[in-house]
């Protein structure tokens, strides 16, 4: 960036004798739109003493912009910042106004009579972005485009996020003979990010991108189950699990443990196939969903920890009915299906003799 130091002096009569005051000051010549007219300098002025300094449009015709006030600091320091964002590109003056206190002489410039002239130019035209300026979430901010005057130099990058932290840069990226250029950068949230553009010569020109939408997971799509929930419940420990019965609706069907002991539940359905869940600890349910053609399906659920036992609720949608049945148990140790009784030892030895005592009979 040019620079042109600028010295102007101030007179002022000071109880009958003349004294001479200096300001130096540094400011640009010329300045992209966007990018800060910084204007630093020292003085011999008493610190305290505040002066107006005033940036203009000049041509086509004389328009006041903006005015600051800059106080002189100890050791004579001051300094003046204009913003140029929204600007049009042309010649803009600075002037400071003359104080009848501390009137300028001859060698004073930055005055009316003799305006700093500042050009702010537009470089935003050198870029060309391809990418598109509204984009839907997906985790990352595609930045495309080219450079007229960047040709293999590379181009640097800075992103701010909607929230006004920056989540990237400033960085350079690279840049093909053409002035081409193309990044991705992760973004976690939407709305509006600003990517500012530089090269080694200064500031080029900053870009608003939008993102729309959110982070979202996309549900498994299931049918919900449907109708009253029915409850039952068994105590459980590792060495003796609990067993149930469920008597299913055809369609989904959801069957849940209670809370407060980490459960592990396994449920058999009507093709012998045992589907088994243990992720939500014990504050949360253990939770399994299926597909029923309105048979019967078979539940077994046991603590995690061998120290842990007590007693378990079963809930259970979409089924007309629910019941805590022991037999349960040989379908899950053998997977055949089990029985919903089971025969006594006395009752098969009592049948089992009878039936001899019959055949012996009638062979006589």
């Amino acid at each position: 960036m040019k620079k042109i130091a600028c010295v102007f002096l101030l007179c002022c009569v000071l109880i009958g004798s003349a004294s001479a005051y200096l300001i130096n000051c540094e400011c640009p010549t010329e300045v992209a739109v966007g990018a800060p007219i910084e204007i630093t300098g020292t003085s011999n002025i008493p610190a305290g003493v505040s002066f107006e300094i005033i940036l203009y449009k000049a041509r086509p015709s004389v328009r006041e912009i903006e005015r600051k006030t800059f106080t002189i600091q100890d050791g004579g320091a001051w300094s003046v910042t204009f913003q140029t964002t929204g600007l049009e590109k042309g010649e803009y003056n600075l002037q400071i106004p003359e104080k009848l206190a501390y009137p300028f002489g001859s060698a004073a410039d930055t005055t009316v009579e003799k305006p700093k002239v500042i050009q702010i130019i537009d470089r935003s035209t050198e870029l060309t972005i391809s990418s598109p300026m509204v984009q839907n979430y997906d985790g990352e901010l595609e930045i495309a485009g080219k450079g007229s005057l960047l040709g293999d130099r590379g181009v640097q990058i800075t992103v701010t996020a909607p929230s006004g932290s920056i989540v990237y840069g400033p960085t350079y990226i690279q840049t093909d003979a053409n002035g081409a250029f193309s990044a991705a950068v992760p973004v976690t949230a939407s709305g509006t990010y600003k990517v500012r553009f530089a090269d080694a010569t200064g500031y080029i020109s900053t870009f608003d991108f939008t993102i729309r939408g959110t982070a979202e997971t996309t549900p498994t799509a299931t049918a919900t189950p449907s109708g009253p929930v029915l409850t039952t419940w068994a105590t459980a420990s590792r060495d003796a699990p609990a067993y149930f019965a469920v008597d299913t609706k055809a369609g989904s069907v959801t069957i849940a443990t209670s809370t407060g002991i980490d459960w592990i539940i396994e449920v058999r359905d009507e093709d012998g196939v045992i589907i088994r869940k243990n992720d939500q600890g014990s504050l949360n349910p253990e939770t399994v969903t299926l597909t029923a053609r309105g048979g019967t399906v078979y539940a077994k659920v046991y603590p995690s920890s061998s120290t842990d036992s007590g007693t378990v609720t079963i809930s259970v949608q979409n089924a007309d009915g629910v019941a805590v049945n022991t037999a349960a148990e040989a379908g899950f140790e053998e997977g055949t299906t089990p029985a919903a009784t089971q025969a006594s030892p006395l009752f098969a030895a009592v049948f089992c003799a009878a039936a001899l005592l019959l055949v012996a009979r009638i062979r006589r």
